[in-house]
């Protein structure tokens, strides 16, 4: 999340996604985790990575 002008943002990037997600799998909040993954792989369908993590989250299977 970012705080713009007193609202907050979630970026557009998969990238950016994927770093949050594992931020939060490393603190132990593995619901905030799996969100995040799972907006990563809606950004990037064709990261296999991104899929495999979110699979080992127990999320949703993604097609590519």
């Amino acid at each position: 999340m970012i705080r713009l002008g007193g609202k907050l943002s979630r970026p557009a990037n998969s990238e950016v996604r994927a770093l949050l997600g594992g931020i939060y799998e490393k603190l132990g909040e593995k619901e905030k985790a799996r969100q995040e993954y799972e907006e990563a792989v809606q950004l990037a369908p064709e990261r296999a990575d991104l899929r495999q993590r979110l699979l080992q989250l127990g999320g949703k299977r993604q097609s590519q």
